[in-house]
């Protein structure tokens, strides 16, 4: 027991440290949390078009109802303000329809397109919405142009209905994910440092020669601090779980929460692991907070939770390869995009898994041999 006391002793003191991480995670999630609606259907976007007709045909006026449909239709007095709207980006896209555009569209011909273009998606859409039209057209050319119009109307009329067929709720799966990603810092910065100073109070030499010297086996006590730290590990994670019911709702509840969750206590166990590792390598406190801070900060940028690794060079994401979080963060990735259970689909997640216990056990292999080595000095 009194192995206990003296790291809950310690643990207390230096309980702010767990809590300016937790206030981090959960900054960092409420920065990054999208709208709870449920995406079940489609939503076409519409860009802003300005269209100048000045040859007032059949085809030209069917054209430009075909673009209103789709895309919102500005309109400019002068050019100056049109100028000054494309630079804003106050408008995507602009068409000049010259004269002459409908006699060429009936006879087969294919006018050239006046077109100005801020380069976004929107204009890219835009650009698509015309392309078709004239497609559409050359098609049923020649024709009168009655004809071309009336073929063009049964044609264009029909639009495709795009339903989500994902029975899961997509907004409420990427909040979970951003919220277990951003776990990688709080689980690696505040754990390892609240675990690996209190560890740190009973590797000081006066303790260490007491510990020597007294009835309790020196084993029994490092089983006792193993105990203690992943003790506090399961608490931390259970605050932490419960904080994302919270924030995230009700997906918790779902198989892919229990496996967020589960990945989670993954991490956490090489956590504890890599805490023990500091606390052996390392005798200073100040050293040990700067470790952690370097290791914490580093593999959250390297393995894509603070910026998505495949926004990243390959090289940097190779780097990544090298660390846990990237695994961790990968699982997540695929956690949230799981709909079938099977061994199949859990496979690689569960690949994943055994990468970081396989990194876990080199940690503590590590940590026996350095433990060996003093031990014989």
């Amino acid at each position: 027991m009194t192995t206990y006391k003296t790291f809950l002793k310690v643990l207390r003191k230096n309980i702010w440290v767990i809590g300016l991480y937790t206030l981090i995670l959960i900054v960092c999630m409420a920065g990054n949390t999208q709208n709870n609606q449920s995406l079940t259907n489609f939503t076409a976007a519409r860009p802003d078009v300005a269209i100048y007709d000045e040859d007032h045909s059949l085809i030209s006026e069917r054209l430009e109802k075909y673009i209103s449909e789709r895309a919102n239709i500005a309109e400019f007095k002068t050019d100056e303000e049109l100028s000054d709207a494309l630079y804003f980006n106050g408008v995507d896209y602009v068409i000049n329809i010259e004269k002459g555009f409908g006699e060429k569209i009936v006879k087969g011909e294919k006018p050239k397109m006046f077109v100005k273009s801020v380069g976004n998606y929107d204009a890219y859409l835009s650009e698509t919405i015309y392309a078709r039209f004239l497609k559409v057209a050359e098609a049923f050319a020649p024709a009168t142009e009655e004809d071309l119009v009336k073929n063009l109307d049964d044609v264009l009329s029909h639009d495709t209905e795009v339903e989500m067929t994902s029975k899961i709720d997509v907004n409420a799966m990427a909040n979970a994910r951003n919220f277990y990603n951003f776990m990688n810092y709080a689980i690696l910065a505040g754990l390892v440092f609240a675990v690996a100073y209190a560890t740190a109070a009973f590797k000081r030499e006066m303790t260490k020669k007491r510990m020597m010297v007294s009835a309790t086996n020196y084993k029994k006590i490092n089983l006792q601090l193993l105990l203690c730290n992943l003790g506090v590990a399961m608490v931390l994670l259970t605050f932490y779980v419960i904080l994302s019911l919270l924030m995230v709702g009700d997906i918790m509840f779902t198989v892919n929460g229990a496996l967020f969750i589960a990945n989670a206590a993954i991490m956490s166990v090489f956590a504890v692991s890599f805490a023990f590792l500091l606390t052996n390598l390392l005798k200073n406190n100040n050293a040990i907070l700067a470790i952690v801070n370097v290791v914490s900060i580093g593999s959250c940028f390297l393995c894509g939770v603070f910026v998505p690794a495949e926004w990243m060079p390959e090289f940097v994401q190779n780097l990544g390869r090298a660390l846990p979080s990237f695994y961790y963060v990968e699982n997540n990735k695929f956690i949230s995009e799981l709909e079938t259970f099977d061994f199949e689909s859990l496979k690689p997640i569960l690949i994943n898994a055994a990468i970081i216990l396989g990194a876990t056990a080199v940690v503590v292999i590590i940590n026996n041999f350095v433990t060996r080595k003093k031990r014989q000095s």
